[in-house]
């Protein structure tokens, strides 16, 4: 077992042993810290067949190592190449299947092939086990490494991940190595879920970012918008007041258009994400954001000791011509103005759209019910206009120079995926 040490926290002379290593790295991400550990199974001796990836914040099974190790004993040929992919299981509710394989949709998501499932039912075990993707996920098909095994002969043929820090390189790599992968019952890790671990540092820079520097470097997922996906983040932000989360998304978005050149200098990674975690929307916990509502006179009569999640998520309907204003005018911040009255509590949670409930407010209220922190917005109109005619001057720099930026990043693909460029960049020359 390597342990990759992500900024140098543990005692490697005290921890190491005989089945342990641990191999101490600066802050280099997700990428980095699989990628050492590719790097590492390919070199020992003797070279490891097989390496299995595991994110760091899961609970697993010593059972479903054993069982990997013994399916892998006894795989036909025509499979010898194929990634394992161990499901994510809820570990809440620790029956739950929340994902085993994914896909990305053509509007640049990121979703799972299977709908939750409770591994508790006989039905939902055996449509585990007989569930065949379909064609459209199979275009852009992938297991996240939460828990996936991968032969290093694939890895030796198709390179090294990408160096994105968090966020597509697993994603990416699934699609980029076109392997079959096999999926069964009792082969899993437990996990949050991803709603109590909502991060905009990552959903809003790292997404917005890391899939078009992905697309543009080794083609993936051809079929996905993710220019529809960057949009469609702004607008929600804005929508509901986030501009801080909306000057995010432009910041991943301008740091793409900066070329390979820009993500493959060392320490770079580190320096956006911690960048992006500086820049983010500031949370308050519950107790602060309390005191925060009763200074201010539009905020008089909330109590969140009277909120609950029936009113975090209620989303009362709109009529039609309400819908038509709220798009044309991005809930009263262009073309017909308005300054809004009054407040809604919302979920923090980017990808909701509450689109009932913040219609025609001054302020939002965005709570995180699972970690107990919100925030506090406040309708901009001119900050609005400003994060507007900064996507609009992205977006000329964008369609006059995409041609050139496909061309360089695909260029610097055999660069980017090679052992000699990551030993540089791990500084393991």
């Amino acid at each position: 077992m390597y342990v990759m040490d992500n900024g140098r926290t543990l005692d490697k002379q005290t921890l190491d042993s005989d089945h342990i290593t641990i191999v101490p790295e600066g802050n280099v991400g997700g990428a980095g810290g699989f990628t050492r550990g590719m790097i590492e199974a390919l070199e020992q001796t003797p070279a490891a067949t097989h390496v299995i990836l595991m994110d760091d914040d899961v609970a697993v099974s010593a059972e479903s190592i054993k069982r990997t190790y013994n399916l892998l004993r006894v795989l036909k040929k025509d499979y010898e190449y194929s990634m394992v992919s161990g499901a994510m299981l809820n570990y809440r509710i620790g029956e739950d299947q929340n994902e085993d394989t994914g896909y990305m949709s053509e509007r640049g998501e990121f979703l799972p092939c299977k709908e939750v499932l409770r591994l508790t039912m006989l039905d939902d075990l055996i449509y585990n086990e007989l569930f065949e993707p379909t064609p459209r996920m199979q275009k852009a098909h992938y297991a996240g490494w939460w828990y996936c095994c991968i032969p290093t002969a694939m890895i030796r043929k198709n390179g090294l991940p990408l160096p994105l820090f968090v966020r597509s390189d697993d994603t990416e790599y699934g699609w980029r190595c076109h392997p079959e992968f096999i999926t069964m019952n009792s082969l899993c890790v437990w996990h949050m879920p991803f709603k109590e671990k909502y991060d905009a540092a990552v959903e809003r820079y790292q997404t917005t970012r890391n899939p078009l520097i992905a697309q543009f470097t080794t083609g993936f997922a051809p079929e996905s918008d993710f220019m529809y996906a960057m949009y469609n983040k702004l607008r929600l932000e804005l929508k509901k007041f986030g501009y801080d989360n909306a000057e995010l998304v432009l910041d991943g978005f301008e740091d793409f258009l900066k070329g390979p050149k820009f993500i493959e200098q060392k320490g770079r990674a580190e320096e956006t994400f911690l960048a992006a975690n500086r820049n983010k929307e500031k949370l308050m916990t519950f107790e602060e954001l309390q005191h925060a509502a009763e200074q201010d006179p539009m905020l008089q009569g909330f109590d969140i000791r009277k909120v609950d999640r029936q009113v975090i998520e209620e989303n009362p309907p709109r009529t039609i011509p309400e819908r038509l204003v709220d798009y044309f005018t991005d809930n009263g911040q262009r073309y017909l103005k308005t300054e809004g009255e009054g407040y809604a509590i919302i979920p923090l949670m980017g990808w909701m759209y509450p689109a009932g409930s913040i219609r025609g407010k001054k302020k939002l209220i965005a709570l995180d019910w699972y970690n107990r922190k919100g925030a506090i917005r406040t309708k901009d109109s001119a900050r609005y206009h400003a994060i507007r005619q900064r996507y609009q001057r992205d977006m000329r720099y964008y369609k006059a120079n995409e041609k050139r930026l496909r061309r360089e990043y695909a260029a610097a693909r055999d660069k980017l995926t090679s052992i000699e460029f990551w030993k540089d960049y791990l500084d393991m020359n």
